[in-house]
């Protein structure tokens, strides 16, 4: 079981990406990486709304989303202690993704990375219901999460399937997989071996690849970059 209490101590990146990353490059690549997709993505399609950063953790998302425009940042958590090295958020709840206290249709945007994968079947069913509640209609879901075909990789072994039957009540409009865990060029990176100014290439390039790249059993996980809106209701 995952200790977020004392990953949370490590106070950067090591708390929520990979605690075993002392010397920090790999995990400065892979935030770079989910940074640049949600970019890319989202551009300043937040301005002026109302987001909840869904798992938020110590927020390293924070200054991204009010970059994005976005005028209000909630973040949500269940471990107080990484909410306590989020200072840049509107507001700061603790509390479990599948219990939200907070209105209905009161978000208009939800991001959510590395979140879900931790919460098995019934969990995610009851998180997507809390999450479609306090999302206003046309509201977007951005997530990414990691999937597996092989037991490895996320708490619970998942398909980007469970993820389509979760939302079936949205529209989902795009997906693609951004990351692959066994890429040589992680590993290359974790070691050190690459200098970071060379990082923003990278990313791209990496990005570019990842298009071509499918789940196969070679994997033992990969990063799914998934985007989901809530229906109109007329």
């Amino acid at each position: 079981m995952t200790d977020w209490k004392e990953y949370a101590k490590y106070g950067d990146l090591r708390s929520v990406i990979d605690p075993a990353d002392e010397l920090g490059y790999k995990n400065n690549y892979i935030s770079g990486l989910q940074h640049k997709i949600l970019s890319d993505v989202i551009g300043e399609s937040l301005k002026g709304k109302r987001v909840l950063d869904f798992g938020c953790g110590i927020g390293r998302f924070t200054q991204f989303l009010k970059d994005c425009g976005a005028s209000e940042i909630i973040g949500l958590d269940f471990c107080d202690e990484m909410l306590q090295g989020n200072d840049g958020c509107t507001r700061k709840i603790c509390a479990p993704v599948y219990d939200l206290p907070l209105e209905d249709q009161s978000i208009d945007a939800i991001l959510s990375v590395w979140t879900m994968q931790y919460l098995d079947i019934k969990l995610l069913i009851q998180s997507v219901k809390e999450i479609e509640r306090v999302l206003s209609d046309g509201g977007i879901v951005y997530a990414i999460e990691q999937l597996s075909n092989n037991g490895y990789g996320s708490v619970f072994p998942r398909y980007l399937s469970d993820y389509q039957l979760a939302f079936e009540n949205f529209n989902m409009i795009y997906s693609r997989s951004i990351l692959r865990e066994r890429d040589l060029l992680v590993g290359i990176i974790k070691r050190g071996f690459i200098p970071d100014s060379y990082f923003p290439w990278l990313i791209s390039h990496h990005l570019n690849m990842t298009k071509k790249l499918h789940l196969d059993n070679s994997s033992r996980y990969i990063d799914q970059f998934m985007v989901f809106q809530k229906k109109v209701v007329k």
